[in-house]
């Protein structure tokens, strides 16, 4: 059976592991690869296992999220494998994942590409910044959008969020997600159990 990988993208501080860490309950026997240490303690006691990505290099992400994939299943027979990018957080991940997708598609079924951001985030698109940059880039190649800390974002303000992010891709997912009260929780834990990478060749 073919082990299930999903990728929760997206960048520092947006809340990608905490994310994952208030949906554990709901996902069964998995494991998770953090982007660091810190991510990775959060998430200890939690999954069946749990590793981290020592190196930065952004030349050698590709390659090294699938050795670590492959020791981490050859060390656990899991299920599910949900993950953060290597490297650096802001960097799109479908050049990470695009070698699975076409030449692994026998060894792992590839989940929906997860992708988390404040909503200080999806308002700050359309500037001409580096970060904002990035984001678009990262909403480009989502399948499923996460406005994380949606406690703090009210009725009024939100389809003018969903509005922004489908300016940029009218294709994913939207869901509002907060840690604290646990809206979308649920929805969230399917979009990871749920779906696959519907865009592959987006770079």
């Amino acid at each position: 059976m073919k082990t299930r990988v999903v990728m929760v993208s997206g960048p520092a501080g947006s809340g990608k592991t905490s994310l994952v860490k208030a949906i554990s309950g709901m996902l069964g026997r998995f494991a998770f690869m953090a982007a660091d240490e810190k991510s990775e303690r959060a998430l200890s006691g939690l999954c069946e296992a749990t590793d981290h990505f020592p190196m930065r290099t952004p030349c050698a992400r590709p390659r090294q999220f699938s050795i670590r994939l492959e020791r981490l299943l050859d060390s656990h027979d899991v299920p599910l494998v949900v993950s953060e990018p290597p490297g650096l957080q802001g960097e799109t991940c479908a050049p990470i994942l695009n070698p699975l997708f076409v030449f692994e598609k026998e060894k792992y079924n590839l989940g929906r590409l997860i992708l988390t951001l404040t909503p200080e985030d999806v308002g700050d698109l359309r500037k001409n910044d580096v970060a904002s940059q990035k984001n678009r880039l990262l909403i480009d190649e989502a399948d499923v959008l996460v406005v994380t800390n949606s406690d703090a974002v009210e009725d009024e303000r939100r389809p003018g969020i969903e509005k922004a992010v489908r300016s940029f891709n009218d294709a994913c997912e939207i869901i509002f997600f907060s840690a604290a009260d646990g809206e979308g929780a649920e929805d969230v834990a399917r979009a990871v159990l749920e779906g696959g990478y519907s865009r592959p060749l987006v770079n």
